[in-house]
Parts: C-alpha cells; sequence; structure tokens
C-alpha cells in the first residue's frame, strides 16, 4: 500500500489566494455600507473565495492510499469525528468503468497546467489533480485498470495518458471523459 498526499505548497499558494480574496472582499464591504448592489457583488465573491479556501483546505488534509485492489480518498486524512459526507471514498480496479484524464491549460500554447484524474465504479466517483504526489503512479494503474475492465477512453484521455508517456491500449469511447 501507498499513501499520497497533495503538494504542501500547491495547497499554501491556494491558500494564500483564498485569504488575499476574502481580504479584498470582505474589506471593502465593512466600507460600503450603503450600496446593496455592491454589497451583494463583493458578498457573492467572498463566497466564493470563502468555499475555494475550504475546499483547499480539505485538499490539504486529504490522504490517497493506493493498493493492490483498489483506491481510497480519506478527505479528512484518518481524523475522527466524521461529519456526514466525508467517509472515505473506496474505489475497487476490479470495478472501475469510468476513466478520464483532464488537462487544464494556464497558457495558450498549453505549456502549463494541471491534469485531473476522474474515477468511477457506477455507483462512486473519485476525482484527484496532478498536484498529488505519485499522480502519474496512480494514473498509469488506472490506465491498467480500464484496460484489464475494457473501459472505453474517450480522445481528450487518451491524447493525455500520451503525454503522460502512458499506453491506453483500449479503443476510444467518444467524448465522455
Amino acid at each position: 500500500m501507498s499513501t499520497h498526499r497533495y503538494d504542501k505548497h500547491s495547497v499554501r499558494a491556494d491558500l494564500r489566494r483564498a485569504i488575499t480574496g476574502l481580504v479584498l472582499t470582505v474589506g471593502p464591504m465593512l466600507l460600503l455600507g450603503d450600496s446593496i448592489v455592491a454589497l451583494a457583488i463583493l458578498g457573492a465573491l467572498a463566497l466564493l473565495f470563502l468555499a475555494f479556501g475550504l475546499r483547499t483546505m480539505l485538499r490539504g488534509m486529504t490522504l490517497v492510499h493506493v493498493t493492490e485492489h483498489g483506491l481510497s480518498s480519506d478527505s479528512l486524512g484518518g481524523r475522527e469525528g466524521r461529519l456526514p459526507g466525508f467517509a472515505p471514498r473506496t474505489i475497487a480496479w476490479r470495478d472501475i468503468r469510468k476513466v478520464g484524464l483532464r488537462f487544464f491549460s494556464l497558457k495558450r500554447d498549453r505549456s502549463e497546467g494541471w491534469m485531473e484524474l476522474s474515477l468511477g465504479d457506477g455507483h462512486r466517483s473519485l476525482r484527484l489533480d496532478s498536484t498529488l504526489d505519485g499522480f502519474k503512479d496512480i494514473v498509469v494503474r488506472a490506465a491498467d485498470a480500464a484496460r484489464a475492465n475494457n473501459v472505453a477512453l474517450s480522445d481528450s484521455t487518451q491524447t493525455n495518458l500520451a503525454a503522460l508517456g502512458i499506453r491506453a491500449g483500449v479503443q476510444n469511447g467518444g467524448d465522455a471523459a
């Protein structure tokens, strides 16, 4: 079994962005007592930055466990006191029915960006992004599971697998992921 975490530098950078966004929206809200429209716009933006910050904190606590039988993601990192919706999600390799690998570009020339791996078994789904340590190894295991389970891969998924140097081995399934 191997355990993986998201890159601390990436998590810290995203937390700084969330805090900066909150300061730049909540600060002016405190000064603008009369303008309902400005308060509504800044309030909506503040909620977005707050949600981004909370999601980033959860990502920073997430542990991903990879075994010979499957993959599990624990967003609370094994901490006690579970809240509804925060139970670890587990998908067995033999049950995988959907594999998608998407690239999100930060530049027009596609020289910078990140990837997101989506896995599903028909009941549950997991999404992991490329800031997770060992991401490529997990993608290799997912591609192997797709091949073993005869899961059709979209053109974009096959292209992204090739960009990582991973042979897909399963025929095109359309635009699904």
